[in-house]
């Protein structure tokens, strides 16, 4: 397997002193795809793709919310989603396929394992990507579940 930061400076361009500056940035709350970003010199698609290419996972630039993931989606707390950055796109006898921008949360993709039983293949999607779905996907699933959506629930798109 290939260093992050290999993929960062021979594939995305980045110089290794930015690097640098860019993991001093890192936080609980502010991962490395963050601080490149406050930086200037990533965007949140290239960050996708860096973690794709590190974890060894499927990239995919855009999703649609069709709905048809509304019943998987309402099987988790959409807190759940929005903080682990993930949704549940398709449930098969082999699997679950699942959206995410943040494939090192991996206690969050085995408790996906675990609630829906199948072995759970990770797909990663740029962070504003994965928002604005979930954000699509809030009134969808309030209307389903009988409640009325409040701006507040949405998620917070820092990367547009």
């Amino acid at each position: 397997m290939r260093l992050l930061e290999e993929i960062l400076i021979h594939e995305a361009g980045i110089p290794a002193e930015t690097l640098a500056k860019a993991r001093e940035r890192v936080r609980p709350d502010k991962d490395l795809g963050d601080a490149l970003r406050e930086l200037g010199v990533l965007d949140a698609r290239g960050w996708a793709k860096a973690q794709a290419a590190y974890y060894g996972l499927s990239y995919r630039e855009t999703l649609q919310w069709d709905g048809e993931n509304a019943e998987l989606l309402s099987r988790i707390p959409l807190a759940f989603a929005k903080q682990y950055h993930l949704l549940p796109l398709a449930l098969t006898d082999d699997a679950l396929t699942v959206a995410t921008a943040s494939p090192r949360e991996v206690a969050a993709l085995d408790d996906l394992r675990l609630l829906f039983g199948r072995p759970v293949h990770p797909l990663v999607v740029p962070k504003p990507v994965l928002h604005d779905v979930l954000n699509l996907s809030h009134p969808a699933l309030a209307f389903q579940q009988g409640r009325s959506t409040a701006s507040s629930n949405l998620v917070k798109n820092p990367w547009t």
